[in-house]
């Protein structure tokens, strides 16, 4: 007897599919939707895949595995929760998919979640709870961006006090030597042990003393007089901590590097990143750049510490996968026909 059951819904919304796609599979903005939980995965078949998050006392341990994965087109992977006490058994995993269609300046979303255990009751609990929950929160999101004139400055002297204030009024406790670091990491070669023992203060003078003589560069995001968010982007060789990584990629070429992006919480998946990220990629081009590396993390655990940027901001901007290392790719947007 076949006790397959099928929840399906089809919504449409009016975003392209490619921003459709980020918001389901990037973890700043799943949490708008799915109970604050953020979603982890490398999204290869056979990968597993979880969310992360707490949601008015409700701590989700929710997890699966990557079934099938055709980029911007179709995604299915299994779910399972043991928070909802059922045994964790392959008939009790659910079935998600998402499949898009693009019609002129929106998408359809087909959603289909199946549940295999034969228990009506959760079928139509989990038709309620998506409806209800997570399909009306998932459609606000498109409904309720609005258009904000966001600001970009590249740093100068003139803005360099934004800068360091900016740092200042950041909430680092997730990781707490990044209070002090001001952005200087990739500029030094100490070891970590000196490193560690620098202070906030020598870091914001130094990042201050280089800002003037014109050698740290990168953009800052304003929102009115408010600084909301940070880039570094600069030549790849003023990085020296990543010279012995980079350098077999950049030969005699001028290549420019994006290295890390600094978000105000309140501000975070409302695009000041790929804001930033495009400003850079001009302000590279118009410098005669030959290109732009790339360099983002694999974390699953935390999304503050993709603060190199996700793959998927830079797949849309053109840059392409030249190299992995365990936890890191390696990406270049060429801009001529040098590299």
């Amino acid at each position: 007897m076949n006790k397959k059951q099928v929840v399906k819904r089809n919504i449409t919304v009016d975003a392209s599919k490619d921003h459709v796609w980020k918001v389901l599979t990037e973890p700043e903005q799943t949490k708008k939707y799915m109970f604050n939980a953020e979603v982890y995965s490398d999204w290869k078949v056979g990968s597993p895949i979880k969310w992360k998050g707490e949601y008015e006392g409700y701590v989700s341990a929710e997890q699966g595995i990557i079934l099938q994965f055709e980029w911007q087109k179709y995604l299915k992977y299994t779910s399972f929760d043991p928070n909802f006490g059922l045994e964790d058994i392959p008939e009790n995993h659910l079935h998600i998919s998402y499949e898009l269609i693009e019609k002129g300046q929106q998408t359809d979303v087909l959603i289909n979640v199946i549940n295999f255990n034969g228990d009506r009751n959760r079928t139509e609990g989990i038709a309620k709870h998506w409806d209800s929950l997570v399909l009306s929160k998932f459609k606000k999101v498109f409904k309720n961006e609005e258009t904000v004139n966001y600001k970009v400055k590249p740093l100068s002297a003139d803005n360099a006090a934004s800068f360091v204030e900016y740092f200042e009024s950041l909430d680092f406790s997730h990781a707490p030597l990044w209070s002090t670091c001001f952005c200087r990491y990739y500029h030094t070669t100490y070891t970590e042990k000196e490193w560690k023992n620098r202070t906030g203060l020598e870091n914001r003078s130094e990042a201050l003393k280089e800002i003037k003589a014109g050698n740290m560069k990168g953009y800052l995001a304003f929102d009115g007089d408010k600084c909301i968010g940070w880039c570094n982007a600069n030549d790849a060789r003023q990085f020296i901590r990543l010279e012995n990584d980079i350098k077999h990629i950049i030969k005699d070429k001028k290549v420019g590097c994006v290295i890390c992006f600094t978000i105000h919480p309140e501000y975070r998946g409302n695009g000041v990143a790929r804001l930033l990220l495009n400003e850079a990629v001009e302000g590279f081009k118009q410098a005669g750049f030959d290109a732009i590396l790339a360099i983002p993390t694999v974390a699953k655990d935390s999304s503050e510490k993709l603060y190199r940027g996700t793959m998927n901001m830079y797949k849309e901007k053109g840059f392409r996968e030249i190299e992995k290392d365990t936890d890191m790719s390696f990406m270049l947007l060429s801009l001529n026909d040098k590299l």
